[in-house]
């Protein structure tokens, strides 16, 4: 059965209606949702399951129909002149406007039906378009309960009776119809928990869907007081602190009274935030428009065990790395590019992505002296995190820990304990050499203090300025 498609004019350049062209192209970029709910009035009483939208003889886009009803008070509010109002589940803005009355379509105003091949005709003059969808937490939410079933995240509920001791599962899906509401979600018993979360935002005109971890600190009936989430933000300050690296390709943010902040590279929570009406998110978001629910359950999969680390009493670390994968040099670079649109602030305050710009500096640097061969980054310890670059010797291995404090002692603080965990913990790859790595130049008291730990304990710990030109690191001995 061939669909109804109609061309529908859009005349009216009032304020309620579209001043200019770039009014109606905004409105098929997301503006039907963002604005209007997915619900697009019009003046006539036609049904349909595509509407085309037409300006000045052409044709600017469509939205596919779900269903159409009459219009209600708030309807008519918006828009006076309204007699139905279709609800749009999405919307396609062309890539190039289409004239339509070289393939015979005109007197549209009104409404005009036209064919399934004029339709594809359309579509192919149209070039590259857009799609934007409606948002719909509740089927997003479905999808992911339903992706997780076998995957390691869809145990969540029996963890969580595992960690709270309760007698019975509530349910086995991550989320039900008590914790879906229209814009969020967050799992069954997340209320008082660092709690799995989805919903929606708007990034620059643009709806996005966020997914992740979050703290919600906003007090209800369910949740009179943040006391019992303030000792659980401890233990993920703790982790934080230890695997800070894997969580780099990851961003934080915080709405305070519902006022957002800036994305930041995943940090400890401040004291100041730990307040009432803060919610604060580790996670991702992307288009809604490109949202694949696969990428939601991968990251909660991955995520899983810091959320098992927060909310149980377990002393010993999880990790968002495998935990078995043991220690295997791969040559290579896997670090991004930086972001060359940063700005000047942000790159000299953002850690991560001066981290990165530093990362890959080494890397070209050892490439160029050793080959590019010999040199790896973000190798597995063997004991859950990864060491930022390694040099691969003839004897053994040189383990390299880049840090972004201002001065070598600050490096040499941060640096050193993980250098040593990485070399020394049980299950662990020995190595030759431990290189801390920094901007700043070596001090006299900084090299006086590693000479007195490689001479009195026999530690190999050395340190490497990155500013300079020339490869130089502190009392070379060997190759």
């Amino acid at each position: 059965m061939s669909r109804q498609i109609l061309v529908y004019g859009h005349a009216d350049k009032s304020t309620i209606g579209f001043p200019k062209p770039e009014s109606l192209v905004a409105y098929l970029e997301g503006g039907i949702f963002r604005e209007e709910g997915g619900r697009y009035r019009y003046s006539q009483m036609k049904s349909a399951q595509v509407v085309i939208l037409a300006r000045d003889g052409s044709a600017f886009g469509h939205f596919e129909i779900d269903a159409a009803e009459a219009p209600t008070d708030a309807d008519r509010e918006a828009y006076p002149a309204v007699k139905k109002v279709y609800l749009v589940h999405k919307s396609v803005r062309y890539g190039d406007k289409v004239r339509l009355l070289p393939l015979g379509i005109s007197n549209y105003q009104f409404g005009k039906y036209i064919t399934e091949d004029q339709f594809k005709k359309i579509l192919k003059l149209a070039g590259n378009s857009e799609e934007y969808r409606r948002i719909n937490i509740q089927e997003i939410a479905e999808s992911v309960n339903r992706i997780a079933i076998g995957r390691p995240i869809g145990s969540l509920q029996a963890l969580r009776q595992q960690i709270h001791g309760t007698a019975r599962i509530p349910t086995h899906s991550i989320f039900d119809s008590r914790t879906i509401f229209p814009t969020y979600a967050f799992h069954v018993g997340g209320r008082s928990e660092f709690q799995f979360n989805i919903g929606t935002e708007e990034v620059e005109s643009e709806a996005e869907i966020r997914y992740g971890l979050a703290f919600s600190l906003d007090l209800s009936q369910s949740l009179p007081s943040i006391d019992v989430l303030v000792p659980k933000i401890a233990r993920f300050n703790e982790y934080v602190r230890t695997y800070r690296a894997d969580l780099s390709d990851l961003r934080m943010w915080h709405f305070r009274s519902h006022v957002r902040s800036e994305d930041y590279s995943p940090m400890e929570i401040p004291p100041d935030q730990v307040q009432p009406n803060v919610f604060i998110f580790l996670g991702r978001r992307e288009p809604a428009r490109t949202l694949e629910v696969d990428r939601i359950v991968d990251l909660f999969d991955r995520l899983l065990p810091i959320y098992e680390f927060v909310e149980s009493k377990i002393i010993a670390f999880p990790a968002t790395t495998e935990r078995s994968a043991a220690f295997a040099f791969v040559p290579g670079c896997s670090v991004k590019a930086a972001n060359t649109t940063a700005s000047l602030p942000e790159r000299t305050l953002d850690i991560q992505l001066r981290h990165n710009e530093m990362q890959r500096a080494l890397f070209d640097r050892l490439a160029k002296e050793f080959g590019a061969e010999h040199v790896g980054t973000e190798t597995p310890n063997g004991s859950g995190a990864r060491i930022d670059v390694v040099l691969q010797r003839r004897t053994g291995y040189w383990f390299y820990e880049i840090k972004t404090s201002l001065s070598a002692r600050g490096c040499i603080r941060e640096a050193l304990p993980q250098l040593l965990e990485y070399a020394f913990w049980p299950g662990t790859q020995e190595a030759e050499r431990l290189v801390v790595v920094g901007e700043a130049a070596l001090d006299d008291q900084s090299a006086e203090y590693l000479s007195t730990l490689r001479t009195r304990f026999g530690l190999p710990v050395y340190y490497e300025p990155l500013g300079s030109v020339e490869r130089k690191v502190e009392d070379s001995n060997g190759e």
